[in-house]
């Protein structure tokens, strides 16, 4: 049972409302996740992937300043994934690829159109309002607002409701979701994601509630981002073959992804095309595998 001191009561109470926000990190940044798959009730096909985001190096889109984010599952290979900047107002905005990424194997449900989108706001919330963020399909509700210890100082969290998790959600000042940093726009079904522990310059966070009590190797640095890959298809829309301009030598595996991220079609990669007559009307993202997979 969770025991509750009498400061933390008072700072809770009193206090909370004159607490000094923290704002996201804009240099380094590091957040440890796990996917876990459970959809098998045998305990021996359960299986999980820990992967990383680091935030570090500056960018810029249409004359605003980003801070970029990556992404690895084996601590070596980093892809980029978008970037970050939070305004005045206390909004989180993320600029993403010009391709549908993957956490775990799951496809967050964030538009591609190189164009900035509101990926957190701690902007004077309060306890029953709705958010206009996130992905079209959820519904996303702060149910809560309490403080967490976090290194040497208390922060504000927010507990969020949001229809496509099926735990509940925890927004901390200057850390962000305790599911995934990309939350908003994720969904669970047989599987499940944790913000396993955060660590910046100065600051080092351990998710208390992810039911893993167990110590998480962080390494604080700015890897370098792999060479972009700039993949084409014509026509576009298009119903029958489409035609991929920029289709790497090394590419194995053509993969089309749904707008909820779900494996549509799978063919080997031809440079001619790709065959969609198949495939119901929809939007649809291109993965392209090496041979590695």
């Amino acid at each position: 049972m969770r025991t509750v001191t009498l400061p933390i009561l008072l700072l809770c109470g009193a206090a909370a409302s004159a607490q000094t926000y923290v704002p996201f990190p804009t240099d380094t940044a590091v957040w440890n996740g796990l996917y876990h798959w459970n959809g098998s009730p045998d305990p021996g096909q359960q299986y999980s992937i820990p992967y990383q985001y680091a935030l570090g190096g500056d960018t810029a889109f249409n004359g605003t300043s980003y801070t970029k984010v990556q992404y690895s599952e084996d601590g070596s290979t980093w892809a980029y994934y978008g970037a970050l900047r939070e305004d005045a107002s206390r909004n989180i905005w993320i600029f993403p690829p010009e391709w549908a990424i993957e956490v775990g194997e799951v496809a967050p449900q964030i538009p591609n159109d190189q164009a900035e989108t509101l990926l957190y706001t701690f902007d004077n919330l309060s306890v029953g309002m709705p958010l206009n963020l996130g992905a079209q399909t959820s519904t996303i509700t702060v149910t809560a607002i309490d403080s967490v210890l976090v290194q040497d100082s208390y922060r504000k969290r927010y507990t969020i409701q949001n229809s496509n998790l099926l735990q509940p959600d925890h927004w901390i000042e200057g850390i962000g979701s305790t599911v995934d940093l990309l939350s908003p726009f994720l969904f669970e079904f047989e599987w499940a994601f944790t913000t396993r522990c955060f660590q910046a310059p100065g600051v080092s966070w351990e998710n208390p509630d992810d039911g893993m009590l167990v110590e998480c190797d962080i390494v604080m640095s700015a890897p370098e981002v792999e060479p972009v890959l700039s993949l084409m298809a014509a026509p576009n829309p298009g119903s029958d073959l489409l035609y991929l301009k920029g289709l790497p030598p090394a590419a194995r595996t053509l993969e089309l992804l749904d707008a909820m991220g779900r494996l549509a079609l799978r063919v080997p990669a031809h440079h001619t095309g790709m065959d969609v007559s198949g495939v119901p009307a929809g939007m649809y993202s291109i993965r392209v595998l090496g041979p590695q997979g």
